[in-house]
């Protein structure tokens, strides 16, 4: 188990079940870096209250959540996997900037803060980043998720429990069930007006 208030780093680093798990990042000048790293653990790899931030790296565990976060989380091309848990439980502030939180036996992430998928800005990017699970992808009811790139997939009818707070402009979510799945992804509307009523909707494209 490692303790961290103050700021630690890992860079290029190989890790396979003992030498970082159980990291619990806290403290007002609490920072932990986590970068081009590959780590398969059984345990836990972060519970964070501080400021964490996971970059260009890959994560597997196989019995806890991977992640909880009651701090602020930052994740960047990473691909994030719990093979028997919800992959990361959100309490406050998540940045999804890029990569993959997959749960192969539950939720992709629990949310019941604030958290924020992809960035807001002229584009919008439809496979990157991803949410999956096998209850649903995103469980974020009565809390606060902007979707601004990305998809979301769980099962047939469940890719997320809840729904978008605010989406990239001129976007809304648009759900489909193909293969056994749903997939919440972001789709441009236009409005079209109906001819009898005058009254005007938006349909997809």
């Amino acid at each position: 188990n490692i303790l961290n208030s103050m700021t630690l780093s890992t860079s290029n680093t190989t890790v396979d079940n003992s030498v970082l798990n159980n990291v619990t990042n806290s403290g007002t000048n609490g920072t932990l870096n986590i970068n081009s790293s590959t780590m398969e653990i059984n345990n836990q790899l972060l519970n964070n209250s501080a400021i964490a931030t996971i970059k260009d790296s890959n994560v597997k565990t196989s019995t806890y959540n991977s992640i909880t976060n009651s701090g602020t989380l930052t994740i960047e091309n990473s691909n994030i996997e719990s093979s028997n848990a919800n992959t990361i439980t959100n309490t406050s502030t998540m940045n999804i900037l890029s990569g993959n939180i997959i749960s192969t036996n539950g939720l992709g992430i629990k949310n019941t803060g604030t958290l924020t998928m992809g960035v807001k800005d002229k584009s919008v990017e439809s496979d990157t980043p991803c949410i999956e699970g096998t209850t649903y992808g995103l469980d974020t009811l009565n809390s606060t998720f902007n979707f601004y790139d990305g998809k979301i997939i769980g099962p047939e009818d469940h890719a997320i429990n809840g729904s978008a707070t605010l989406t990239a402009d001129s976007y809304s979510e648009y759900k489909v069930n193909k293969d056994g799945k749903q997939i919440d992804t972001l789709a441009q509307l236009d409005p079209v007006q109906n001819d009898r009523t005058k009254v005007s909707y938006k349909n997809l494209q």
